[in-house]
């Protein structure tokens, strides 16, 4: 029922997913220097903790949107 789910998760983890694609292609930015941060980031999992940041914030939106209206 949760319609924030999906396209927040996907959102999230196609952003990592593109520094880290130029990253391994050699070319690099600042940011890189906070996913580095991230568990398993250098395994190419960082993105695993990224979605479950975006589902938990997706999760808490549904929740508390409501009550805003």
């Amino acid at each position: 029922d949760n319609p924030y789910i999906y396209p927040f998760t996907i959102f999230s983890v196609g952003f990592i997913s593109i520094f880290y694609a130029l990253e391994n292609a050699g070319i690099s930015f600042k940011i890189n220097a906070l996913f580095h941060t991230l568990p398993s980031y250098s395994l190419g999992l960082g993105w695993v903790s990224v979605a479950l940041i975006a589902i938990l914030v997706s999760f808490l939106l549904y929740k508390i949107k409501p009550s805003l209206q």
